[in-house]
């Protein structure tokens, strides 16, 4: 087994490749354990756990039975003793190097060997030609159970002792007939029966740490946050991350150790290593954290427990008020203050418990956002058996760390509720934004699934978080505040997307300004150049063109060549550029967030931080590269376009190097690549899409009025000036008198005249966000 006072062990992780084989193996044991049950005798089917003597006496019953044993069995008995041999290969290599570790390596490896040995002898005494075991047919079977006849051993002249004998000898001729196949969906209807000696099951259930690891990651970004050196959002981000990233070990320790409640994984772990009742005594410095991080969850779990022991007896009262008992818990500064802790948690408890009773009354940024508020539901309204104890407990203790941290790490004193405040002012700033573009002529009504439809929304959910009075212990967490920030922006993301390709205003604007900037003197403009850089992939689609404007344009808009053989004699047929019907609807305004697929409106050809969260935070391999990539690239932008990060994932690196990391490493890595959206001249992750598009807006009416004429169809917002320089601009050479040749009243200096006007004087960071 894996020992902890190895100290190579504690700076090396276990790959990633090596866990699948150990999920194949636990597989191939318990296949093999249910089929030596189903052939042993009833007082092997009655315990709750088996060890390695026990599989020795199932294994003689079936060698005694000469039971055959399956093509199936006989390959995961193979498979699973060839998954052994390499595990225990791999702890022999790396994690041997005390004499406790050889010792415990040497454990799982007896395993091992007894496996074989079991192998071998049912091989010996149950393997045959397959002719020996075909499968008797059911003229067989039917000759089987009617040979005798029944009714005779109801004689006066027989005995109960040869009854008894003469039923029981008719069983076990019937139970030899039963296919494998029934056997093993009999004992599926059973719980089987847990190995105890299976030392390697421990290690990769227990003793990886990865939890508290990343807890201790989610620590370290709030202590940065605190510190001003990162914004909230990103910390509350990074803390999302780290509770999902929790799911993938609740589930391996479900489905391999059957382990969900705090209580029983505090149980199991001290009967692995006694030493850890005694983490004072510094013996094993990773198993006392371990502990005392298993203790804290027990601790919440308790709470969890009694919280929901005293609801099933409590009317849902819509009209109370909050509990507002944060003002008096004053928090000590020192490293343990468990009554604290208690304390805070169960006010957290208590406004948890408000919110979910008046889950009809809360804004909906709050019931989809609110971090760990769905998983206390659920743990409230459902039984034991079905129940996500140890992800609540987790999550409670994510929100104290995060509380606590932000109370200690302040020099002066900041309270929670500056977390709050900032939440509250940044939802104001998006309400402006977004009621700026819905009296804007360009949105001429809000029918039911147009753009502005879904924009009145967002504006009334946040009108409804506004008016939310929830400044209580919970709402007003670091996590919990960080969570809504990032909920709101991410959706203002989306629609900001959404507004760049409505009616093509930003992308005729754009792709004009390229071709001024390609054949005319035009000098940069700051914000133009800013969006080409940080939103090109989508604007331009295969690169800023030099040549060829007019069909990158196209395909901005949506355009895919079309063939149509039969209105050609050439082999290749006749081609034209079309636009889908799905994608004009969309450019139209049309389509809600789930019904849309447009690629235009793809979160990885602009932002890693907003992919991470339309992702639901469940990070793949090609994210931690791209994330390690970002890091190592100190000349490249924030976020590298979608070619770079598929070929990021295609590498010659290893498959393991970024699983292999501690996930405090892992998390830090995440964190600077996320960070990178934040900061610079025009950094992506900040940018008021809101802005941007009414800036465009502006342009578009004024080169739309001065190239029709003041009195002709004035506030039109005509894009036909578009058409004419993409056009001329394909047709002329490199020369500014040769544009100007192609087009007619003076285009190219009104489309200069209005850009220089609107938007030269506008910095980048006139169209950021104040308060993210």
């Amino acid at each position: 087994m894996l020992s902890c006072s190895d100290p190579g062990v504690v700076k090396d992780r276990i790959p990633s490749s090596l866990l699948t084989v150990y999920v194949r193996y636990k597989q191939d044991t318990r296949a093999i354990v249910a089929w030596l049950v189903s052939h042993g005798s009833q007082e092997y089917r009655r315990l709750q756990t088996l060890s390695i003597r026990d599989l020795l006496g199932l294994a003689e019953i079936a060698q005694k039975k000469a039971v055959p044993m399956p093509d199936t069995i006989d390959f995961q008995f193979r498979e699973a003793i060839a998954a052994r041999t390499q595990m225990s290969e791999y702890f022999r290599a790396t994690c041997s190097r005390s004499q406790d570790g050889q010792q415990e390596t040497c454990n799982h490896e007896y395993f091992t060997r007894s496996l074989t040995e079991i192998y071998t002898n049912l091989c010996k005494y149950c393997h045959g030609p397959k002719s020996q075991y075909k499968r008797p047919d059911r003229s067989s079977a039917l000759q089987l159970n009617i040979a005798e006849n029944r009714f005779k051993r109801l004689s006066l002249n027989t005995t109960h002792g040869d009854d008894s004998s003469e039923i029981e000898r008719h069983r076990e001729q019937r139970s030899e007939h039963v296919t494998p196949k029934e056997n093993a969906k009999n004992m599926a209807s059973k719980q089987l029966p847990r190995l105890i000696n299976d030392t390697l099951s421990e290690v990769f259930g227990l003793r990886k740490d990865d939890a508290n690891d990343s807890l201790a990651a989610a620590t370290d970004a709030w202590v940065e946050a605190v510190r001003g050196d990162i914004p909230l959002v990103v910390a509350a981000l990074l803390a999302n991350a780290v509770f999902a990233a929790f799911e993938e070990l609740e589930q391996r320790l479900k489905s391999l150790c059957v382990l969900l409640d705090p209580q029983i994984l505090r149980e199991k772990l001290l009967q692995i290593e006694p030493d850890f009742k005694s983490p004072s005594g510094g013996v094993d410095p990773v198993g006392s954290s371990l502990m005392i991080f298993i203790e804290r969850l027990c601790r919440a779990s308790n709470q969890l427990r009694e919280m929901k022991a005293g609801s099933r007896t409590k009317k849902p009262d819509a009209g109370a008020s909050v509990p507002r008992l944060a003002s008096k818990i004053v928090l000590p500064y020192a490293i343990n203050a468990n009554l604290t802790d208690g304390e805070i948690l169960s006010v957290m408890l208590q406004s948890i418990g408000h919110h979910i009773r008046c889950t009809c009354q809360c804004a909906r940024i709050i019931r989809t956002s609110t971090p760990v508020l769905a998983e206390v539901g659920y743990f409230l309204t459902h039984d034991q058996e079905a129940s996500n104890d140890l992800r609540c407990s987790y999550g409670l203790r994510l929100l104290l760390e995060a509380h606590e941290t932000f109370l200690r790490t302040s020099e002066k004193g900041a309270q929670p509720l500056s977390c709050r405040l900032k939440a509250l002012k940044f939802a104001q700033e998006a309400m402006t934004s977004i009621r700026a573009v819905l009296d804007d002529s360009t949105m001429p009504c809000i029918c039911h699934g147009t753009l502005a439809f879904h924009l009145e929304n967002l504006h009334g959910d946040l009108q409804a978080y506004l008016q939310t009075k929830g400044f209580d212990i919970y709402l007003q967490s670091p996590w919990v505040a960080g969570a809504h920030i990032l909920e709101v922006l991410e959706a203002l993301f989306y629609y900001g997307l959404r507004l760049f390709s409505y009616r093509h205003y930003v992308g005729a604007v754009v792709h004009v300004y390229n071709i001024m900037l390609c054949l005319t003197d035009t000098t940069p403009i700051p914000i133009l150049e800013s969006i080409c850089c940080s939103f090109g992939d989508i604007i331009f689609p295969g690169g800023r063109p030099s040549s060829n404007f007019k069909n990158c344009y196209l395909r901005y808009m949506g355009g895919r060549l079309r063939f149509n053989g039969q209105k050609s004699s050439h082999r290749s047929g006749c081609h034209s550029m079309a636009i889908p019907a799905h994608t004009a609807k969309a450019t139209a305004g049309f389509g809600s967030r789930g019904e849309v697929k447009d690629p235009r409106f793809d979160y990885q050809k602009v932002s890693f931080f907003h992919s991470i969260k339309a992702k639901n935070y469940q990070l793949d391999d090609a994210a931690w590269k791209h994330a390690h990539s970002v890091n190592n690239s100190q000349d490249k932008p924030a976020f590298a376009t979608k070619k770079a990060w598929r070929s990021c994932s295609h590498q010659a690196q290893s498959e393991d190097r970024y699983s292999h990391w501690n996930p405090r490493d892992r998390f830090g890595c995440l964190q600077r690549a996320v960070l990178s959206e934040f900061r610079g001249p025009f950094p992506v992750a900040r940018v008021d899409l809101c802005k941007v598009y009414l800036a465009i807006v502006r342009t578009v009416d004024l080169i739309s009025n001065r190239f029709h004429g003041d009195g002709a169809r004035a506030g039109q917002k005509c894009l036909c000036f578009t058409d004419a320089i993409l056009s001329a601009a394909d047709r002329c050479e490199n020369t500014d008198q040769a544009i100007q040749s192609f087009v007619s009243d003076n285009l190219v200096e009104i489309c200069q005249a209005a850009m220089t006007q609107i938007l030269r004087p506008s910095k980048p960071e006139d169209f950021l966000w104040e308060n993210v």
